[in-house]
């Protein structure tokens, strides 16, 4: 992980990586957006990366993130992760 003294940009991005990735990658913790929408999670995975070793954590998110998006029919969610609404996409 990069260290950097005094640098209180640096050090909120590490506070807000600790707080975003405890369980699935989520956009904020404190707000309504807790799902692990996978929008912010890929723009932010190449500084993740940077800080820490985080192929393990997303190769479980992302087979459980799959796994769970798709229905009996084979068919996909068009937003995942799928709230039940039904919505999918066809089975590529």
């Amino acid at each position: 992980m990069f260290e950097s003294a005094g640098e209180p940009a640096f050090s909120n991005i590490i506070w807000g990586q600790k707080g975003n990735y405890l369980e699935v990658p989520t956009d904020c913790p404190q707000r309504d957006e807790r799902l692990g929408w996978t929008g912010d999670t890929e723009f932010f995975v190449p500084t993740a990366e940077y800080n820490y070793d985080v192929q393990s954590f997303f190769r479980r998110h992302l087979v459980t993130l799959c796994e769970d998006s798709q229905h009996a029919d084979g068919s996909y969610a068009v937003v995942a992760p799928d709230l039940g609404a039904g919505s999918g996409g066809t089975a590529g």
